[in-house]
């Protein structure tokens, strides 16, 4: 059985990287053929990269409001079981 092994990146590796396929129109190809790294994963650093912006004007990443999203499933799942508890407490 072989050993797979995940190569990381520093975060200013991919910057720099997403910057050159923006601001120098460099294709996703030319730079996976010159770095090294696979086209499949470039198209997620450019997408993670992606901004968002907020009702109150700021912008954050995609990958960032992702990530706030599923923090805040949380505490919804649990107001709603707090509710039908309170509910079947109340028909006591």
């Amino acid at each position: 059985m072989g050993v797979f092994l995940m190569k990381r990146y520093t975060n200013e590796f991919k910057e720099s990287i997403i910057k050159m396929h923006h601001g120098e129109k460099r294709s996703v190809r030319s730079l996976s053929e010159e770095y090294g790294v696979s086209p499949a994963t470039i198209h997620n650093w450019i997408k993670a990269a992606k901004s968002v912006e907020l009702a109150d004007g700021s912008e954050m990443t995609a990958k960032e409001f992702k990530k706030l999203q599923r923090e805040n499933q949380r505490p919804k799942e649990e107001l709603e079981i707090l509710k039908a508890v309170a509910v079947l407490l109340g028909k006591r």
